[in-house]
């Protein structure tokens, strides 16, 4: 059974090619996706909490899920905005209610943090992802931020006092 635990710099590699071949999987690469995104071969060092935080999905030893968030670039502080980043699970698992599971730890570890909002930005193929967002209180919103993802082309949000949907 596959299991949710903070990032090690050991996972670095693993999350690194996870993201890419998920982003590739729907068609995306280069400028303005995810997939340059300089922080993505050293996500360890990137994500250090409480404010910024990392966390892969274990099968084993084997990354097969991950995610996490940090503050929303291009926003001010007393805002409180975290952006959920890099949510991406690996096709053998999908489905089985790991996403959801990752999510809904993001969501705690944010409220703790003291964020209020949570923000993501998805891309319109990831209709699974959508749907997902949408069952856990997020609403389609406008662009807040400046993630620097412009293939990300819908942007959701939801306050950290809502009560998720089931």
């Amino acid at each position: 059974m596959p299991t949710i635990r903070p990032i090690t710099p050991r996972d670095d590699a693993a999350v690194a090619t996870l993201v890419r071949a998920s982003l590739a999987s729907f068609g995306v690469s280069g400028p303005g996706s995810p997939a340059t995104d300089v922080e993505l071969d050293g996500m360890a060092a990137a994500y250090r909490g409480p404010a910024a935080q990392f966390f892969v999905i274990d099968r084993d030893g084997e990354v097969v899920g991950c995610g996490g968030f940090g503050p929303l670039q291009g926003t001010s502080p007393e805002h409180a905005i975290a952006e959920i980043r890099k949510v991406h699970i690996h096709p053998e698992i999908r489905g089985a209610g790991h996403g959801r599971a990752l999510v809904t730890l993001l969501l705690e570890r944010m409220q703790a943090a003291g964020y209020h909002t949570a923000y993501l930005e998805t891309m319109p193929e990831m209709t699974t992802a959508q749907h997902l967002y949408r069952r856990l209180g997020f609403r389609e919103h406008a662009r807040l931020g400046s993630t620097g993802h412009s293939c990300c082309a819908i942007p959701f949000a939801r306050s950290l006092s809502a009560t998720a949907d089931s």
